[in-house]
């Protein structure tokens, strides 16, 4: 996900988790990637969290949690 994946279009689509945290899901040649931002009280980013593609220790490969 590059900065392009931040602008709402018909690929693109954000919502609110919770009153700290919003999810993006971003689709692309038939294939959807969410990633989710927490922010402190402050407005700061406290936590992104995206999937990718890879092997993590003990794991198989495929799309992980990785932030």
């Amino acid at each position: 996900m590059g900065p392009d994946s931040l602008i709402p279009s018909d690929r693109i689509a954000w919502r609110a988790v919770d009153d700290r945290s919003a999810s993006v899901s971003q689709t692309l040649f038939d294939e959807t990637i969410d990633a989710t931002i927490t922010v402190d009280p402050h407005g700061r980013i406290e936590e992104f969290v995206v999937q990718r593609w890879g092997t993590p220790p003990g794991g198989d490969l495929g799309l992980h949690s990785f932030g």
